[in-house]
């Protein structure tokens, strides 16, 4: 899953296919805000689902891109 806040989109890629998801939330649970990152540290959450566990080969990536980064 990417969240793609230069446009403001969450897509999800899976056998070589991209496509929009609903499957990403905001705080509480409502929709997804990309607010200016403007600090120099931040705090990433990622939470799984404790009972349909991800895949042995799933992975977490962060990147920070654009403005002047």
């Amino acid at each position: 899953m990417t969240l793609d806040g230069q446009v403001g989109r969450a897509s999800v890629e899976c056998f070589g296919q991209c496509e929009s998801t609903t499957d990403a939330y905001g705080r509480d649970g409502g929709p997804l805000n990309f607010p200016s990152l403007t600090c120099d540290r931040y705090c990433v959450d990622v939470v799984a689902d404790a009972v349909v566990t991800p895949a042995d080969d799933a992975t977490v990536k962060v990147s920070l891109s654009g403005r002047e980064y």
